[in-house]
């Protein structure tokens, strides 16, 4: 594969890893009440 694709995709993937944690993050403390998402 492509140098340039594999760099792109990686970047890409920790991205997204990153999104999903802070999503899921964002998530279990608005139930658990330390921070307000209204």
């Amino acid at each position: 594969m492509d140098l340039v694709f594999v760099t792109a995709f990686g970047i890409v993937y920790a991205i997204a890893t990153l999104v999903l944690l802070a999503l899921g993050l964002a998530v279990i403390f608005g139930m658990m009440g330390v921070i307000n998402l209204a």
